[in-house]
C-alpha cells in the first residue's frame, strides 16, 4: 500500500514493481504518479464519450497522466533500453497496463474504507463536545477504571439473544432467529441505527484522525497542499477534504433542524 500524505502532491513519486516482474533480479521499475483535479476529471470525461471502449480509453488516459518514467524497461529480444515515451507505452503487456492503471487509481482514489473512518472521525468529535464528561472517554480512564470488558473495547463481546439467551456476534441469533442485545450501545442520536456497539474511541484510526487534523489545519490557514491553483491539487486531496468538510457539514444540518424543532 502507498504511503497516504505524499497523494497529496501531485509532484510524488512512487516507484512500482509488477506482479510478474517480482522476484526477478532484472526487474523493470514503474514511475507513477496521482492524478490532479483536472486530469482525473478529463479521464473521467474521456470514459464516458468513447461507447463500448470507455473502459480502455481511460486506461490510457490514465496512463498517460499517471505514469511519467521507468527504469530498466528493456525489449524482450534484443535487450536494448527502451525509451520513455507515449509512444512507447504499447510495448507495456496489456496486463501490466492494466496492472499499472489500477495503482495510479488507487494513488488518485481515496478507498471508501478510509472515507467511513474520516467521516466517523468527525462523527465522534461532534458527539464527545456535547458530553458532560468528555474525559471519561480517555482510554486511560477507562483503563483504570477496569471499563474496557463493560464498554466492549476489542468488540471480541458477543451479543445476548432476546428470546433463547444464546451469545453470538451476529444481530440476529442463528439458533432461533430472535434478535440479539449487544453488551455495550452508544447512542449518537435517537434515530434507528445510529449507534455503535463498541466502544467509539477504539473505532478511530490514526490514519483518519491525522488526515482529518491536517485538513482542519489546512482550512485554517486558507491553503493548499502544494503551490499552484486549485486545478493543480491531487483528485486525492480534495476527496479526502470534501469527506472531512461534507460530514461537519451535515452534522451541523443535522444539529440545526433539531434545534429548530425544539422550539
Amino acid at each position: 500500500m502507498f504511503p497516504v500524505t505524499p497523494r497529496f502532491d501531485s509532484k510524488s513519486v512512487f516507484p512500482y514493481v509488477c506482479k510478474s516482474d517480482r522476484g526477478n533480479t532484472d526487474f523493470t521499475t514503474f514511475l507513477l504518479r496521482p492524478l490532479t483535479i483536472l486530469q482525473y476529471r478529463e479521464c473521467s470525461e474521456t470514459s464516458y464519450t468513447n461507447g463500448m471502449n470507455k473502459a480502455g480509453s481511460m486506461a490510457i488516459a490514465v496512463l498517460r497522466y499517471g505514469l511519467i518514467g521507468w527504469e530498466n524497461f528493456k525489449f524482450d529480444d534484443t535487450q536494448e533500453p527502451i525509451e520513455f515515451s507515449y509512444k512507447n507505452f504499447s510495448a507495456i503487456p496489456s496486463d501490466e497496463q492494466l496492472e499499472l492503471y489500477g495503482q495510479i487509481l488507487e494513488l488518485t482514489e481515496p478507498e471508501q474504507e478510509l472515507l467511513n473512518e474520516i467521516k466517523f472521525v468527525a462523527k465522534w468529535s461532534s458527539a464527545l463536545s456535547k458530553l458532560e464528561h468528555p474525559e471519561q472517554w480517555d482510554c486511560e480512564f477507562c483503563a483504570d477504571k477496569k471499563l474496557s470488558e463493560s464498554r466492549n473495547c476489542n468488540g471480541d463481546i458477543p451479543n445476548e439473544c432476546n428470546r433463547c439467551g444464546n451469545k453470538t456476534l451476529e444481530t440476529i441469533c442463528p439458533k432461533c432467529r430472535a434478535k440479539t442485545r449487544p453488551k455495550f450501545k452508544f447512542m449518537f442520536s435517537k434515530e434507528i441505527g445510529d449507534h455503535v456497539t463498541q466502544c467509539p474511541v477504539s473505532l478511530l484510526t490514526i490514519r483518519a484522525i491525522k488526515l482529518t487534523n491536517i485538513i482542519n489545519y489546512m482550512n485554517d490557514l486558507n491553503s493548499l497542499p502544494v503551490p499552484g491553483g486549485a486545478l493543480e491539487q491531487t483528485n486525492y486531496f480534495y476527496e479526502i477534504r470534501s469527506a472531512v468538510m461534507s460530514e461537519r457539514d451535515a452534522i451541523l444540518r443535522k444539529e440545526m433542524k433539531e434545534s429548530e424543532n425544539a422550539k
